[in-house]
């Protein structure tokens, strides 16, 4: 039969065991430990540098569209201003066409009238002529 015997190795084993816990522990599980604190550290660190840069991308991109809305309301009273300014030059160019166009009507109105009175002047003279010559040639007839 074999007998399980407590002697002095399983002391040795044992103290041995502790031993390569404790050098585990400051050789390997330490190290470790901080080299997992420092990782996280980092990704917090950089997690927070995300955020405020996230952070400041979103104040710009509010910023960029208040402009951009300003721009657009700029450019839509603008607009507005050349259509007005547009539209007051194409009345002044419409009024003075217009008044050109009175000018003229008037004028050859005018020449027309002139030439209408010389045209009957010139009939009456015409028809005086006209009656003294039958005048004359009825009167020269009859007497």
């Amino acid at each position: 039969m074999i007998s399980i015997g407590l002697d002095e190795t399983l002391f040795i084993q044992l103290f041995f065991l502790i031993v390569v816990i404790i050098m585990a522990k400051f050789l390997f599980l330490n190290p470790i430990g901080k080299t997992i604190d420092a990782r996280n550290e980092k990704i917090n660190s950089l997690k927070s540098t995300a955020d405020n840069q996230l952070q400041s991308v979103e104040d710009s991109k509010k910023a960029y569209e208040e402009q951009l809305q300003a721009v657009r309301a700029e450019t839509s009273a603008y607009q507005i201003k050349m259509q007005d300014e547009a539209s007051k030059e194409v009345d002044a160019i419409i009024s003075a066409a217009k008044a050109e166009i009175a000018k003229t009507t008037e004028s050859a109105r005018s020449e027309l009238n002139k030439s209408r009175e010389e045209a009957s002047a010139t009939l009456k003279k015409e028809v005086s002529e006209i009656s003294e010559m039958i005048y004359k040639t009825v009167s020269g007839n009859i007497a």
